[in-house]
């Protein structure tokens, strides 16, 4: 008799674990579902201030120089670099604009230096 009421038991708890099981299932497609849409939301906004960054870093050439030739060049070096390295494009670019400005400052400065050590 106890046999047969835990023979009983097992198959009430095995119906009731595969009801609860195809309900865990629903739940967790929706909730894969959920996850996939805010994912791909991240993504878009991602995608997004990559777009603003590289205005800005372009922006950021263009006030270190106005020669279209040199703008060429930087945004291709950038483009160049960041293919090779993986690093975000409006970084390399960032960095190439800060990089030349030192360049010219040097300049600028050196030039300075030689004015007044020439000057009597």
């Amino acid at each position: 008799m106890e046999s047969s009421r835990f023979g009983r038991l097992v198959w009430c708890c095995c119906l009731l674990g595969a009801g609860c099981s195809h309900a865990g299932a629903d739940g967790l497609q929706k909730e894969n579902a959920r996850l996939a849409r805010e994912n791909e939301a991240l993504r878009q906004s991602l995608k997004e201030a990559a777009e603003r960054n590289l205005k800005v870093a372009q922006a950021e050439v263009q006030v270190v120089t106005s020669d279209p030739d040199v703008i060429a060049k930087f945004s291709k070096a950038a483009k160049r670099i960041s293919a090779e390295t993986g690093v975000e494009e409006h970084i390399v670019l960032h960095n190439l604009a800060r990089s030349w400005d030192r360049e010219l400052q040097d300049r600028k400065r050196d030039a300075r230096a030689l004015a007044e050590t020439r000057s009597p």
